[in-house]
């Protein structure tokens, strides 16, 4: 398993700060994405969980947090095609078995529901920026060793 930072452009050129882990071997694998505010690092332990589980795992920072640069504005439209162009990007990786699921809690749910509603306009081709699934959950736990399984996914 290896994990490396890219940037990800987002549909106005914006460089998306996005760590993706990939698990060994080189055949096409489905993706899971992770769209935070939160810090995509934080994320990293959940990461090699899906990639253990044979996913290739993305933790992208949203526009104006953490590695990704910008303004950040909460439930923005920005979210929406910002997804749709991620979920575009990772379907035309060499790694990508063209499936995509997008996994989130709390604001990361928000992120993964409306990236799966209708792209913004003008944004990525309708299709190629809709995730084939969603994950997402507002969990009313207050720690994280509760909220996740001991391999590092959400605990659903």
């Amino acid at each position: 398993m290896n994990t490396r930072t890219v940037s990800v452009p987002a549909p106005d050129g914006t460089p998306l700060a996005t760590d993706v882990c990939l698990p060994d071997g080189n055949r096409p694998r489905p993706a899971v994405l992770i769209r935070t505010p939160y810090g995509r690092e934080a994320h990293r332990a959940e990461l090699r969980g899906w990639a253990a589980h044979g996913f290739a795992a993305l933790a992208q920072d949203v526009r104006g947090r953490h590695g990704s640069p910008g303004e950040w504005h909460p439930y923005q439209d920005q979210e929406k095609a910002d997804g749709a162009a991620t979920v575009a990007w990772a379907r035309a990786q060499a790694w990508s078995s063209g499936e995509v699921v997008a996994v989130g809690a709390s604001y990361a749910a928000y992120c993964a529901l409306v990236t799966a509603l209708d792209t913004a306009p003008g944004t990525v081709v309708q299709g190629d920026g809709i995730p084939d699934a969603v994950i997402a959950a507002v969990p009313a736990l207050g720690l994280t060793e509760t909220a996740r399984e001991p391999g590092g996914p959400e605990r659903l």
